[in-house]
């Protein structure tokens, strides 16, 4: 729910993109200690794991991406449906993470425009079921069960130096690949193979005081601070509160039929929230008022409990399923993921199919070099406004760019290159009035702290 939060755009959430920290360490824990149990009873099947994944997670998955695609059409223009049907491919193979972190970084402001952005989660979850359970068989059959805590201590050190290494050169690489967060899966891992969430002592503190401390960094921390607050110390509360669960004061306040409620939900939640937000403002004004970032969290979780029940809950296997049933269901399944492959590849074939948009707007688009070129020269660049490292200031023509005029009112346009665009609006609604420039137009490198 605080990603939820954070994404709507409440700024007491700001920080609420470590949820996703916390979803991984219980992950990691839910799912090493099913695959361990299974084989030290000698009944774990890596095509039985498989299924029960493909099933958990992809049904509602591509039908909300299906929904998502056909949502698109009536709503983005040709070159953002074009990269739309473009991700929804990567999506569709478990790669997203890797697409959008080609394409820029988790905070730039482009991305929240993205429909299918939250899906690099995805991914990294796909590819860590895709790769873990190997590991766990290779290492059970090294040492069994100490074998497989040493591996996974080791991995989980060599994930989180990598992590530290990579955050000053690349940080966008520690938010993104799952190499860099397999320490948060390991943390989950070692706390259900060495039975810490079994102990009895000292739990109520575990589970009370790390719920506490994560809220506390929801609203303190934001996207500047180091990986240590943004991504590991989440990370280990998240280990905190697992090894507390079975407390009496976790059981209380967080088993409670409310708190479950979500959680049963809280994937079908992930999965509409963000399309339904990026949409929303795409076709509207681009930002939420306080009353539509209330609205867009209440229709997310309504959305989510639709989607649950309509198709979560129907296409999860159970105890009684026959083999029939859930191959019937893995079909299914497999047909929803290519139909998405097929629609997003028709999209993006088609360029987002311009014919939608009408002529006037589709020729700036399709004649985007002819525009561009009539707007430089409106602009008059490389005369009255300049860029720094490519002009000098002895370039400016101060006599054209200063030219007086005896018979309209004179104004001086003077900044960088938001006055530039202020200069073309204003010469074309006010011929009346003549116009000075003087525009220098710096791109401001920021560092990543």
């Amino acid at each position: 729910m605080v990603v939820v939060l954070f994404h709507a755009g409440f700024s007491q959430f700001h920080g609420g993109f470590i949820g996703v920290d916390v979803f991984f360490v219980i992950s990691g824990f839910l799912i090493t200690l099913h695959i361990v149990e299974q084989k030290e009873s000698g009944i774990f099947s890596f095509t039985k794991f498989y299924h029960r994944r493909i099933a958990r997670l992809l049904p509602a998955a591509a039908t909300v991406f299906l929904i998502t695609l056909a949502t698109s059409y009536f709503i983005l223009s040709p070159a953002d449906l074009m990269r739309v049907g473009q991700s929804v491919i990567y999506v569709s193979l478990s790669v997203s993470n890797m697409f959008f972190l080609s394409e820029a970084g988790y905070f730039d402001q482009a991305s929240s425009l993205k429909p299918f952005l939250h899906t690099w989660s995805l991914s990294v979850e796909e590819q860590f079921y895709l790769v873990w359970p190997s590991i766990i068989v290779l290492l059970f059959w090294l040492g069994q069960r100490k074998a497989i805590i040493i591996g996974i201590a080791i991995l989980s050190i060599a994930s989180v130096s990598a992590s530290l290494y990579f955050y000053e050169n690349n940080p966008d690489a520690t938010f993104f690949l799952t190499p860099l967060r397999v320490y948060q899966f390991g943390i989950g891992a070692l706390i259900a193979l060495l039975g810490l969430h079994e102990n009895k002592s000292c739990k109520s503190y575990f589970s009370l005081i790390s719920v506490l401390v994560l809220f506390c960094l929801v609203y303190l921390v934001s996207k500047h601070n180091h990986l240590f607050y943004v991504s590991i110390l989440p990370a280990v509360l998240a280990g905190l509160f697992i090894v507390g669960s079975q407390s009496k004061v976790a059981e209380v306040l967080f088993a409670s039929p409310a708190f479950v409620w979500v959680g049963q939900r809280s994937y079908s939640i992930y999965l509409v929230h963000w399309p339904l937000m990026v949409l929303w403002k795409i076709n509207t004004d681009y930002e939420f008022s306080q009353l539509e970032k209330t609205v867009s969290v209440i229709l997310s979780v309504l959305l989510g409990y639709i989607l649950h029940t309509l198709i979560e809950k129907r296409f999860r296997f159970s105890s009684g399923m026959t083999d029939e049933h859930r191959y019937q269901i893995i079909s299914m399944t497999l047909i929803l993921v290519i139909l998405n492959i097929v629609v997003g590849a028709h999209f993006w074939g088609n360029k987002g199919y311009p014919e939608r948009i009408p002529e006037e707007l589709r020729s700036y688009a399709v004649d985007v070099n002819v525009k561009w070129k009539e707007r430089i020269k409106l602009l008059r660049y490389g005369d009255c406004n300049l860029q720094a490292k490519k002009f000098k200031y002895e370039d400016f023509k101060e006599g054209e760019c200063f030219s007086i005029s005896d018979t309209k009112p004179n104004w001086l346009i003077l900044g960088d290159s938001y006055a530039s665009g202020a200069y073309a609006i204003f010469v074309r609604a006010y011929p009346s009035i003549n116009f000075f420039q003087m525009i220098w137009s710096v791109k401001v490198l920021l560092p990543f702290t």
